[in-house]
C-alpha cells in the first residue's frame, strides 16, 4: 500500500504546483477528497476531483504521460504544461535532475516537461 500526506502547522503554508492525484481507499473508490484549510494558500495546483474549488480539475489522462504505469511526467500541452506559479525556486532541477524551467514558465507537479508539444499544420 502506498500512502502519501503533507502537513503543516502555520497557516503561512503554501501550497503551491502540487498535483493532488490517485488518492484512492481501494481500487477506483475515491477518497472523501483532498481538504485544505479555508486559511490555507493554494496556488497553482491541480487536483483529479473537484473537492477544493482553489484547484484546477482534470483526469490524469490530462496530467500526466502514463500515469497506469508510474510515468508522472507532465503530458506535453497538457493542463500541467507551463502552468504552474513561478515563485522564486528552491532548486534549478526537477526531480529527475533535468532543468527546473524549460519552456515559458515552470510545470505544474515535480517533474518538468522537457519536449515543446507538437504543432500540427495542414494546409489545403
Amino acid at each position: 500500500d502506498n500512502m502519501a500526506a503533507a502537513w503543516s502547522g502555520s497557516w503561512d503554508t503554501v501550497v503551491r504546483n502540487c498535483v493532488f492525484a490517485g488518492n484512492y481507499v481501494t481500487g477506483s473508490d475515491k477518497c472523501s477528497g483532498i481538504t485544505f484549510p479555508t486559511q490555507m494558500k493554494v496556488s497553482g495546483c491541480v487536483i483529479d476531483d473537484s473537492s477544493d474549488s482553489r484547484c484546477l480539475t482534470a483526469t490524469v489522462g490530462q496530467m500526466f504521460r502514463d500515469f497506469a504505469n508510474g510515468d508522472f511526467r507532465p503530458l506535453p500541452g497538457g493542463v500541467l504544461f507551463n502552468k504552474g506559479v513561478t515563485p522564486s525556486i528552491s532548486t534549478a532541477f526537477d526531480l529527475a535532475g533535468n532543468p527546473r524551467i524549460f519552456g515559458k514558465t515552470i510545470d505544474i507537479g515535480c517533474y518538468e516537461c522537457q519536449t515543446q508539444p507538437r504543432t500540427v499544420i495542414l494546409m489545403r
